[in-house]
């Protein structure tokens, strides 16, 4: 019979909702703590590059000066301060990874600061950048709150997207006033739905966007978006009218957040890991409906329920095989009952990748295990330092490629596990040495191998210029893209990655790029064979504008194994790279596949196709597979423009074959 445990809890946090519907917490910060903001709730954005917006603060990392916890209240506090070459510093907390919701009341109880030149904010953006180009406003933004100093008292909720945008004049929002919004706390919501977003202050109503059904491109809101609060200073809104510096330091209070679902909104209701190793420890099995009453819980068997607290989360040391935790709480006179299974994880040593020039010590760990013994062993010419016979080493390891083991002995089993300490001066994949990246696929840009300056990566500058991952390297990377960018990437400069390709393919390597003026040109090298040449990067009208570029098609081998990416000019930065996996027929196996760029993609009217070659003729096919267009150039052409008005929006496939025989197939989008 499996375990079970009960709960008998008090209904919590239930504050008056504008629709009784909202009744299920499934995330909350109340502030009932001292110090730095919870690090399991909310991380920093942090930096002073105007912010797309002309903003003149710097907005910090974890400095109790900007945000910080206090009298049950956050505090989020803009000062008047040099700062990292700003005047003013301030601070933007993200709950990205660690609060992320599609659908649901999203609330917040807030005063806000006073005094021209304050802009405030209390928004949302999307946590995966999917639609369209990828970037703003493509994607999708919900303000949920936003006030500027100079028009004291009111407040606006907004939407952005790629129909709907201020650009564009087409921008949707409404205002309402509350003229004691900087001196008194107000509630500060939005209700989601597929269908609408409806926004309030205080439970009024005061504007409601609906889904009009057009896709993405006028509702990007059907995946989860996370929460964003800040205060800026001055920029194109917020410093319309200057900045009066004798209002610093001005501060927004918060009193809590608190996200609500309804019934037919929930999905997983338990808080937890998919797969654990065998005897794992302490596991931790948490609730994801927090105002509960009744939390009954069962485990398998094999595993022993060691305690359980008051808000009905559950601590676990595991058994030998994977099973199912099962869930069950009830909540206004209905039971809600939910089910992760949970898979047997690989036991792996972790750690340190590589020994040091320095000699410093290293760390290597296993995940936790109870009633476990543990006996590390290391080469001659190393010393343990501390943890033998625990879960985790430290160990003086000297300069030398060798491997760390350790026997592990429990109920479970009794095996040996080892790992490779590899030399820093040669080159591996990053992050994880031993596991290449896999082409077809994607790869961040700042994921260059490991290896260094010469080996894995050319740098024109000896130091990372930029405010991104990798700081003791030399390349320069930036959080202008989700993921992470390089930047400034400069003529002769390069950057190496080690793939892995298990059959011969064909790819369309599509980059997220940005330029002020156009950048580049950009070569693409496999093992040393140029694969994309002289591919120039479009003037995006901004470094931190990407779109997403069509580099070309290229054949890929299991024999490929280092792939170069090199500036031949300069003017541009770099994203995520895309490799998809594309149909070419008609191509010698020897041949390289000709350059075909084809752009807009996704497009509106009209569709430009540039080939190398020239091409003979294009098909244009629809997805039931029909053919739309069929256009034979008798003498040949380098350059169509195809007028595509007449089309309905969704996919196509189009057809071109050049002189000498070959054809290429690549899908396109009308939006």
């Amino acid at each position: 019979m499996k375990k079970q445990l009960f709960l008998i809890g008090l209904l919590l946090l239930s504050p008056l909702l504008s629709l009784s519907q909202y009744d299920i917490l499934v995330w909350a910060d109340e502030f009932n703590y001292t110090g730095l903001p919870d690090s399991t709730k909310w991380s920093y954005d942090d930096g002073g590059h105007g912010w797309g917006n002309q903003e003149l603060q710097y907005y910090t990392n974890k400095r109790l000066e900007n945000a910080r916890v206090e009298n049950g209240k956050l505090i989020i506090e803009a000062r008047k301060e040099a700062y990292e070459g700003n005047d003013y510093t301030s601070a933007r907390l993200v709950s990205r990874d660690k609060g992320d919701w599609a659908y649901g009341r999203i609330e917040v109880r807030a005063k806000l600061p006073a005094g021209t030149g304050t802009w405030p904010a209390i928004w949302m953006l999307p946590t995966e950048w999917i639609y369209g180009s990828g970037d703003w406003p493509d994607v999708g933004e919900i303000d949920i709150m936003e006030h500027v100093g100079h028009e004291e008292g009111y407040i606006h909720g907004t939407i952005h997207t790629h129909d709907f945008n201020h650009m564009d004049g087409t921008q949707q929002g409404d205002k309402i006033f509350i003229g004691d919004a900087v001196d008194t706390f107000h509630v500060y919501s939005i209700e989601w739905t597929e269908n609408k977003i409806e926004w309030y202050v205080d439970n009024t109503k005061y504007f409601t966007f609906n889904n009009n059904g057009d896709g993405w491109s006028a509702w990007p809101f059907d995946h989860p978006f996370h929460l964003i609060m800040n205060i800026a200073i001055g920029g194109t809104w917020g410093g319309a009218e200057g900045v009066d510096d004798s209002i610093f330091p001005q501060k927004m209070e918060v009193d809590y957040v608190r996200v609500y679902k309804t019934n037919n909104q929930l999905g997983e209701l338990i808080d937890g890991p998919s797969e654990l190793v065998p005897s794992a420890a302490s596991v931790k099995f948490s609730p994801k409906i927090l105002n509960g009453t009744n939390y009954q819980w069962t485990v398998p068997n094999d595993a022993n329920i060691t305690g359980q607290d008051t808000s009905g989360n559950l601590s676990v040391n595991w058994g030998c095989q994977g099973g199912e935790v099962i869930l069950s709480t009830e909540l206004n006179e209905n039971t809600y009952t939910d089910t992760l299974s949970v898979a047997k994880k690989d036991i792996r040593i972790q750690g340190d990748y590589f020994w040091n020039n320095e000699s410093t010590s290293l760390n290597f760990f296993l995940d936790s295990m109870h009633s476990t013994n543990y006996q590390w062993t290391v080469p001659d010419g190393s010393t343990i330092v501390s943890g033998q016979g625990t879960n985790s080493l430290v160990v003086n390891w000297g300069q030398s490629t060798d491997t760390v083991k350790v026997h592990i002995e429990n109920a479970c089993l009794s095996k040996n596990y080892s790992r490779k300490v590899l030399s820093p001066n040669k080159q591996y994949p990053y992050p994880d040495p031993f596991s290449p990246h896999q082409i077809p696929g994607s790869i961040i840009s700042v994921h260059y191998d490991y290896g260094g300056e010469g080996v894995a990566y050319h740098d024109l500058e000896s130091t990372n210029q930029g405010n991104g991952i990798r700081q003791e390297n030399g390349v320069d990377t930036e959080y202008k893209e989700p993921e992470g960018n390089v930047g400034w990437f400069e003529e002769n400069e390069w950057l190496e990655y080690t793939i892995q390709v298990n059959e011969t393919t064909y790819v369309n390597a599509n980059f997220r790029v940005a330029s002020l003026g156009g950048g580049g040109p950009l070569q693409v090298s496999i093992n040393g064979k140029t694969k994309l040449n002289n591919i120039e990067i479009p003037n995006t009208n901004g470094w931190d504008k990407f779109i997403t570029h069509d580099m070309g098609i290229f054949k890929v081998t299991p024999e490929d194994t280092i792939m170069r990416v090199e500036a031949l000019g300069s003017g541009s930065n770099l994203g995520t790279m895309n490799f998809e996996e594309v149909e070419v027929t008609g191509i010698p196996e020897t041949k390289e596949i000709n350059k075909i760029n084809i752009f807009p993609n996704p497009f509106h009217s009209h569709l430009n196709i540039q080939s190398k070659n020239k091409m003979s003729s294009l098909e244009l096919w629809n997805i039931q597979g029909t053919k739309l267009k069929d256009i034979k150039f008798s003498t040949g052409t380098h350059n169509y423009r195809m007028n595509t008005s007449g089309l309905p929006q969704g996919v196509f496939l189009i057809k071109i074959k050049i002189l000498n025989n070959q054809v290429i197939n690549k899908r396109i989008i009308k939006i």
